[in-house]
């Protein structure tokens, strides 16, 4: 595994990185009080709007929306690919593959696709996107946007920030950011490169993103007009009650979020759609691991379908679709089943294009079934918009992600620990990130900087949310000790506690920091922590920060859901 490789070579190269037999929580956000003069610190902010100074609650009450798609596919493989899969194996096999030296510097330079193996790209099938919706009531205006990566950084979006022009900074309060978390799009995090070494980030790449989503801040902004909502959840199930050919979860214990949320935003005039939010928990990794294709797996079927319909079996609802990825941790994916497609037939090649885009049409049918009056869908024609954020340290234990950011590979600021000396359990470093409480009308939503399980937001140890599957695989070697799980109240008791009537959770929200798994269910392997899974379902943790991010990420939420 790559991930046993990275650290041997870390040693091997003298980088310091250290093992910690310290596995106490540490739920202190507050900053690094012992940091010494060459300690690299960052000071928290926090917003909350209206209500802040520079953000008064003035004006006539009006709610709008403008929407705007950018594409961001790599230009480079517009023109055609410039990697031959000879073997056709899906994987960079350095004496078998071949390359077009396209500059002439005798270096592969591809465009490496997110998740699984090292994958070369070898064209694109379908646009990589970020889709962009501008909302304003009075004098607050949150901007999210949605895109197409695996994941993104925080201090990435910031970098969004900083390429605004002047005029639409000085209107732009909140950028709340999302990835869809494809498995099939680029590389923003780094770690899927030619080699364990090597980081599949390009840095001239993102620069080019970031302008390109922040001439599109500012086009979403220039294009608000009046808009009320139609807000709607359904769950996603046959009608036997099952996720058998939708999703499933592939960790005890079995816990699903089926629900999905819909925003429809439209214009009073005449009812027509400007946008439609569609927030679900669900990996968007149909195509799996032999796909040398760039695509947004079945976000781009789900919103194709959601505006422009299905022949024969749906009509779409017009406008641009946005898709909003939820509670995906825990590994829940359709990746497992079977989906069926529009002749109502068993799909065999789940990871095919054919499965992609029947997935994504079965999950646009929800999709517009959420905005039915007789599905329980309801209209908000006095939609207002407010919003808290709280800036958050998250302590980064995972060896791992500390090897990755020593090589370079993950490309971001770590604080509140000395870089020149052993990383150790008294010298660990933090990262930043950012955490969201919103509120759009009837819906009120949270962002979680990574992979939430689902029962982190909904609970649900009873078996319920299990929709045909075993709660927990009876010849599970370590199965979860259920009678150690939380109580509640779990995450959307705690928005629902706020009046809302629909409760949003927007995973991949503002960053991505690996898996957020809940603590009594947080195993890491004996001998080789962050190496190797412990024994039985415990592929996440050795992809999360550490033991401390449940709590560093879930008790400042709480507190910014409950208010001042």
């Amino acid at each position: 595994m790559r991930k046993v490789t990275l650290l041997a070579t870390l040693g091997a190269m003298g980088l310091c990185v250290g093992c910690s037999d310290d596995d106490s929580q540490d739920n202190n956000n507050t900053g690094a009080a012992d940091a010494g003069p060459d300690v690299l610190t960052w000071d928290l902010q926090e917003q909350s709007c209206p209500g802040d100074p520079d953000c008064p609650d003035e004006g006539d009450g009006s709610f709008s929306v403008g929407v705007v798609v950018v594409d961001v596919t790599p230009t480079d493989l517009l023109e055609g690919p410039s990697v031959v899969d000879v073997n056709g194996n899906g994987e960079w096999d350095e004496n078998e593959d071949e390359y077009t030296d396209s500059n002439g510097n005798g270096e592969l330079d591809a465009v490496w696709i997110a998740g699984f193996d090292t994958r070369p790209a070898t064209g694109f099938h379908d646009d990589i996107e970020a889709r962009i919706l501008a909302m304003r009531h009075n004098e607050t205006t949150v901007v999210l946007v949605s895109a197409d990566f695996i994941g993104f950084f925080y201090d990435h979006i910031l970098g969004i920030q900083d390429r605004l022009d002047a005029a639409t900074a000085a209107e732009v309060d909140k950028i709340v950011f999302t990835s869809t978390h494809s498995h099939e799009g680029p590389d923003m995090v780094g770690i899927w490169g030619a080699s364990f070494i090597e980081s599949g980030f390009d840095p001239v790449y993102m620069d080019w993103v970031q302008g390109e989503i922040a001439a599109g801040v500012t086009d979403a902004v220039a294009a608000l007009e009046p808009a009320h909502i139609v807000h709607g959840a359904i769950a996603v199930q046959d009608a036997t009650g099952t996720t058998l050919n939708l999703l499933d979860d592939s960790r005890d214990p079995v816990i699903m979020d089926n629900q999905m949320r819909v925003m429809r935003f439209f214009r009073p005039s005449d009812d027509s759609t400007i946008a439609t939010l569609i927030n679900f928990g669900n990996h968007p990794e149909v195509l799996w691991d032999s796909n040398g294709l760039l695509s947004a797996d079945f976000p781009h079927w789900l919103r194709d379908a959601v505006e422009d319909g299905i022949p024969g079996l749906l009509e779409g609802v017009g406008g641009v679709a946005i898709f909003v990825q939820g509670t995906c941790g825990g590994l829940i994916g359709p990746g497992h089943v079977h989906p069926i497609n529009d002749q109502g037939e068993e799909v065999e090649d789940r990871h095919s294009f054919e499965a992609v885009e029947a997935f994504g049409h079965r999950y646009a049918e929800f999709a517009v079934a959420a905005l039915d009056a007789t599905n329980g869908a309801v209209v908000d024609t006095e939609p207002f918009l407010t919003f808290r954020s709280r800036e958050v340290f998250l302590k980064v234990d995972n060896f791992n992600f500390q090897a990755a950011y020593r090589l370079g590979i993950f490309t971001r600021e770590l604080y509140n620990f000395d870089p020149e000396a052993y990383i150790d359990e008294s010298n660990t470093p933090d990262l930043v990130s950012d955490l969201v409480y919103l509120q759009v009308g009837l819906s009120s939503m949270v962002t979680i900087p990574g992979e939430a399980a689902p029962e982190v937001f909904i609970g649900c140890y009873d078996g319920s949310c299990s929709y045909g599957f075993e709660l927990v695989n009876p010849d599970n070697p370590n199965p979860p000790d259920l009678t150690l799980a939380p109580t509640g109240p779990y995450l959307k008791d705690l928005l629902a506690a706020d009046g809302s009537q629909f409760q949003w959770i927007i995973g991949l929200g503002q960053d991505e920091v690996g898996y957020i798994v809940p603590n009594y269910n947080y195993k890491l392997a004996d001998l080789s922590p962050y190496v190797n899974d412990a024994e039985g379902d415990h592929y996440c943790e050795t992809n999360s920060l550490g033991p401390n991010v449940h709590d560093q990420v879930l008790v400042p939420l709480a507190e910014l859901i409950e208010g001042p």
